[in-house]
């Protein structure tokens, strides 16, 4: 976009902000991941799960605890704040803006976009994240009473919901700051 000139460098920040910090985060928890497969691939599957595949609560635990958790709960809730005023700059900018406009109708049309807006694709992260507990504690449910395992997912759907629950009201507070600009300078603007 910027090369294109099709949007400032101030929208892109502002839409983008702390994007490549994200993805390296998440890269980083898909190659644990990945690992954690290969070596049920390599030695068979571990820590007597029985099961097609092995225990992931120790996997979980380091994804949502630790340096990993952090650096997560951190980029997510720098990406998540200044989601719904980039969203609404978004849409300003898209209803003015003929280049931009133009630019965004043509890269969703794109086969990699699969026909999403990014009005949809900002959310995304946010949704994730949400989804993370409930996920794991679906895992909880069918794991057998009093293992480790079971221990292990507990403590990781701990640290799932407290990263969701910083990111929220991280997002909530700079949404609330948000507001209080804007009647900040409707009062000056009036007084």
């Amino acid at each position: 976009m910027i090369m294109q000139r099709v949007a400032s460098p101030e929208l892109i920040k502002l839409l983008f902000g702390n994007l490549d910090e994200l993805l390296q985060v998440h890269s980083e928890m898909n190659s644990k991941m990945r690992a954690t497969v290969e070596n049920w691939q390599r030695f068979g599957v571990g820590n007597g799960g029985g099961g097609l595949y092995g225990d992931i609560g120790e996997l979980i635990v380091n994804l949502f605890d630790g340096a990993i958790g952090e650096k997560l709960m951190h980029n997510t809730a720098l990406f998540c704040r200044n989601q719904q005023h980039a969203l609404d700059t978004l849409r300003q900018s898209k209803a003015k803006d003929d280049p931009f406009s133009q630019f965004l109708s043509e890269a969703e049309n794109n086969p990699l976009c699969r026909k999403l807006q990014l009005k949809d694709m900002i959310p995304v992260e946010m949704q994730r994240l949400v989804k993370y507990p409930l996920l794991l504690e679906t895992i909880a449910k069918y794991t057998r009473e009093g293992s480790e395992e079971l221990q292990h997912l507990l403590h990781g759907i701990e640290r799932a919901k407290r990263i969701l629950s910083v990111v929220n009201s991280d997002k909530r507070n700079a949404e609330n700051e948000k507001r209080m600009e804007e009647l900040q300078q409707r009062l000056d603007f009036t007084g």
